[in-house]
Parts: C-alpha cells; sequence; structure tokens
C-alpha cells in the first residue's frame, strides 16, 4: 500500500474510532495555517523498517480530543491534553506500521519508542520523508509526515 494513503486513511480512521471526531482528506492542504499547529508529537520507531511520524494539530483540538477520550465537557488538565495527543499518535503508528510493511510473510517487527510531545512541528525537509498527509478532524487540520529510512 502507498505510504501517502496509508497514512491518511489510518489518520482518518484512528480520529474516528478513538477521538469519537469526524475525519475526512483535507482537500485544500495548501492552505493550512502552519502557525496554527501549535501541539505536536512525534514517536521514532525501528526494526522491519526504521523512521519517525510526526503529527501536529492546533492545540484547541488537542483539548477536544482530551475531553472525548475522558469523557469530559469540563476544562481538561494540560498533562490529560498531552496524554491523549501522545495516545492518539500510539493508536496511529500501531495501525500504520502493520500498513506499510513490506515483510511478504507478515512477520515485521517493530520497536517503537513512547511518543513524545515536541515544541513544534519538525521542518519537513528529511530525505527519508515518504509521506505527508493533510486532514480535518471535524473542522480542525491535522498534518503528519512519515519518514521512512532508505524508501524515499
Amino acid at each position: 500500500m502507498q505510504f501517502q494513503k496509508a497514512l491518511e486513511r489510518v489518520l482518518i480512521e484512528v480520529f474516528e474510532l478513538h477521538a469519537f471526531m469526524f475525519g475526512a482528506q483535507n482537500e485544500s492542504p495548501d492552505s493550512v495555517d502552519e502557525s496554527a499547529l501549535d501541539m505536536c508529537v512525534t514517536v521514532n520507531f525501528t526494526g522491519s523498517q526504521t523512521g519517525r511520524i510526526d503529527l501536529a494539530c492546533p492545540a484547541d483540538l488537542a483539548a477536544e480530543l482530551a475531553g472525548n477520550v475522558l469523557g469530559s465537557f469540563d476544562a481538561v488538565p494540560q498533562d490529560d491534553i498531552d496524554d491523549s495527543l501522545v495516545e492518539l499518535l500510539n493508536v496511529v503508528v500501531g495501525r500504520l506500521l502493520p500498513a506499510i510493511a513490506h515483510s511478504a510473510d507478515n512477520a515485521a517487527s517493530y520497536e517503537i519508542d513512547r511518543p513524545r510531545i515536541v515544541a513544534s512541528a519538525p521542518v519537513p525537509s528529511d530525505a527519508n520523508l515518504v509521506a505527508c498527509a493533510s486532514i480535518l478532524a471535524e473542522t480542525w487540520p491535522v498534518v503528519a509526515h512519515l519518514y521512512v529510512e532508505g524508501a524515499a
């Protein structure tokens, strides 16, 4: 499966099934205001393939995500917001890696680092960038970058 299509499909599914938010492909990805993507989470993986996934979104989306996951209508503490975004990326990477595995016998195995919140989204200039997906979760933009060593 193509990296791009797999990343978009997994992002939409995870937002719908785990964040209880309608997800859709962003038909105008160039119109995303990068400065509005003020929360970023990243995770490295090694094994059958080695790489990284970055996910960036607005803080308002992350707060809504945490409220949905925790079943809370009240303001959610920042630690819970961070934890919810970290867990969301954990689910994304857990679904994405099997979809992009190049193992014919489905015996691909991975070691996944703990996702972590980072100050800002890394600039996608790495030669290992294989996919950049832009979706909408409800009306909020979400941008994800997938890097895989040796696959570009």
